[in-house]
Parts: C-alpha cells; structure tokens; sequence
C-alpha cells in the first residue's frame, strides 16, 4: 500500500520528500470527494461518517448515498461522474506545486486539538509542517486596522510566548494577525496561520515573504481547496479553527463589532480560556476588548497573565467528592449557605468543573449574581470568567436586575 508523497524544495534548492500516512488511494478519493460542487466540509464529514472512508463511499450505490443526510439528489449525480476526474489531477498538481499536504482525520497527522470538536473540517490543508508540539499553541487575533500601539503589543506578546515554548497561531490578516506572526518569528519560534482562502494564494499579497518564512517555522493551514480565492463566508470557518487549535485565544484591539470577537466566541463555546488587552476608552478598537472584559473574559496585562490563564484552564475539574459535600466546618453560618445537590435535568455534556457547579445551582431558577456565586462556592473572579464562557456557549444567559438563569 503505497502512502502519499509530495516533492519539496528546501532553502537550497534540493528535492526533499513530504510523506503522509494516507495512501495515494485514499488521498485522491478525498480530494475527489471534496471538489464535487455541493460537497463541504461538513457533508464530507457526514459521508466519511456513513462509510468510514471515502474509497468507500466512491464505491457506494445511488441509493446508499442517499441515506447520508443532507447530500441531495443532484450531488450525487455529480459524485458519480467525478472519479479520475481532471479536477483531482490538476489539485494534487497544485498540492505538489506548493508543497502541500492533506491533514486527514484519523490518521496521526490530524490535530488532536480539534478532535474533541463537532464540525471539524475531515480534511486540511498544509504548507510547511504541523508537529505535536504544536498543540501547545496561543491564538492572538485583532484589528486589521490597529494602531501602532496595538501593534506593539501583539509583537511583544507574540515574541514572549515564542521564547515560552508555544507556537503563536493567527491568520495571517493585516494588523494584529502580522504583527503576531512576526514576533514569532523574529524570536525565532513557530508559528502557524490558518488562512480562509486555498493556500496556492497568499492572501493579502504583502505577507508573501512573511508567509515563506512561516512554512520553514510553521505553517499555513486551509480547510478550502488549493485554488479557492478569498471570500466573506470562509472567514468565520477560519475563526473558528483558529480557536480550536489554540489552547487560549487573546483579542488584541476589535471593534464591537469585528470578525476577531467571532473567534473569542468559539473559543469559549470550545471551552478554551479569552483573554483581551484594554485600551483606552477613546479608541473606538478597544471596544470589543472592553466587552469581552465585562462580560468576563480574562484580563490580559501581558505575557503572565496568558501563562497563568493556560496553566490554569477555565473548566475546572471536580474536586474529589461532590461539589455539593457539606464540608466539616465549625463556621455554622458558612455550613448554613451550603446548597444540597438539586434534582435537575441532564446539564450538556460539554459542561464541567466551574460550569456544572453554576448549571446545576440554577435548578431552581433564576439567581442573583452574588447568590450564584454563594450557592456554586466559586470566587468572583472565577464565577464571572466561567459565566462568561457559559453565555457565550449559550448554556446560560443574563437577565434584568443582574440575574442569571439557564438556557432552555
């Protein structure tokens, strides 16, 4: 069974080999698959799901593929006709024009980072080399129009976190996201972007240079295919795989409304923690920062704060015994505010930890925000980064009066 292989030129001009677990077979089926019109990566998942490989489901009747939901009638006409078609040629062209590989999931290529996550694309694309220390990455992302002060700051945090060790993953956007990616760089660390248009285009055209220098420190990472150009709906796929990847996300100046504050969104459904730096109250780009901070998203002061943040994760795990044990305690008044473990519904899964302890305190109700806090015995600091993850989740949300009640 031969695996796939793909021709690379280092720095001096040699030919070396990019080898991949997946073999040639089942690569072309994948890419088979994933350029039939209709066919994304959310039906490519549904169809790997219902056959389990896509040389399987190749081999499928009409009949059989029409029981994967969601694939209609007329995407299957095209299936059909598209095995050894020219477009698979000229892709795995592409893929050996630019040095790219397939990220397969399944196979030990794919991030382990993303597979806790429904919805994650089956198949990536990468230029450079994606390893397993980079599963100890920081997403920082921003304005594209940020200010030189905003600048400074993500290059800072970017090159602190590089001499810590971590990979700094962003996407490679103007403003924040380069100036992110440069601080890697120039502290000689990894770096990753992951891109929302296919990587035989480097996008915008003047981090062309930045993005060689990425691919032999890192990588560029695409879920579109090799030749897709740049549109509004891949940007918010992209945000969310950034985050998935990140095992924290910081926001770095973004407006209320800006497709950064969409990663700082699926980073806290995916339970990752979000951090975002203050501005001043007069820049209209600290506002979304501001926000988020409000709604508690943690502070970030600088390198420390993300260290303390990654260390110490959001969800926290139980504590040996219930949550709800009555501690043996002489302050009876203490004794008095602890909550016996309420007969609720099934909470969702995703819950743990900090989260469970508010979901299950809210069975009866709603509660005040102090009253929250008492019955779940979390700090302040602790219950606001945790309602903060939660209502972003939408697991809970806020009321009038400062009160908080589960979602239905």
């Amino acid at each position: 069974m031969r695996t796939s292989m793909f021709t690379v030129r280092d720095w001096a001009g040699n030919s070396t080999m990019k080898h991949s677990t997946l073999p040639d077979a089942e690569l072309r089926a994948l890419l088979t698959l994933r350029l039939v019109p209709g066919i994304g990566p959310r039906l490519l998942a549904a169809i790997l799901e219902r056959f389990g490989t896509a040389t399987a489901a190749l081999g499928a009747t009409p009949s059989q593929l029409a029981t994967v939901p969601h694939l209609r009638a007329e995407v299957v006409d095209k299936l059909s006709h598209a095995i050894g078609s020219a477009e698979v040629d000229a892709e795995l062209a592409l893929m050996s024009r630019y040095a790219a590989s397939v990220l397969a999931r399944g196979t030990p290529e794919y991030p382990a980072s993303m597979l806790p996550f429904p919805g994650m694309p089956p198949v990536l694309y990468l230029r450079g080399d994606y390893r397993p220390t980079d599963e100890r990455a920081v997403g920082i992302v921003g304005s594209r129009d940020a200010t030189s002060q905003g600048l400074k700051m993500a290059k800072r945090l970017a090159e602190g976190l590089a001499r810590a060790g971590f990979t700094v993953i962003s996407g490679l956007a103007r403003g924040i996201d380069g100036a992110a990616h440069q601080g890697a760089l120039d502290a000689g660390g990894r770096t990753l972007a992951v891109m929302a248009n296919g990587l035989a285009t480097i996008y915008p055209p003047e981090h062309d240079r930045m993005a060689d220098a990425m691919i032999a420190r890192g990588g560029l990472i695409s879920e579109a295919t090799m030749g897709q150009k740049p549109q509004p709906g891949l940007f918010p796929a992209r945000n969310r795989l950034i985050s998935a990847l990140s095992r924290a996300v910081v926001l770095v100046e973004a407006r209320e409304k800006s497709g950064a504050l969409h990663t700082a969104v699926h980073a806290a459904e995916q339970g990752r923690p979000v951090l975002a730096m203050p501005g001043s109250l007069d820049n209209p780009l600290a506002a979304g920062c501001h926000e988020l901070i409000r709604k508690g998203a943690i502070l970030c002061r600088g390198l420390d704060d993300v260290l303390e943040a990654v260390a110490d994760p959001l969800v926290l795990k139980p504590r040996q015994g219930s949550l709800f044990d009555v501690p043996a305690v002489e302050d009876e008044k203490k004794e008095a505010n602890v909550v016996p473990p309420p007969i609720a519904p099934v909470p969702p899964p995703q819950l743990d930890g900090a989260s469970l302890a508010i979901w299950n305190a809210l069975a009866d109700g709603a509660l005040f925000i102090d009253e929250l806090g008492s019955r779940s015995e979390l700090s302040p600091a602790e219950l606001n980064r945790t309602l903060f993850q939660m209502e972003m989740g939408r697991t809970v949300r806020k009321m009038p009066g400062n009160r908080i009640e589960r979602r239905g």
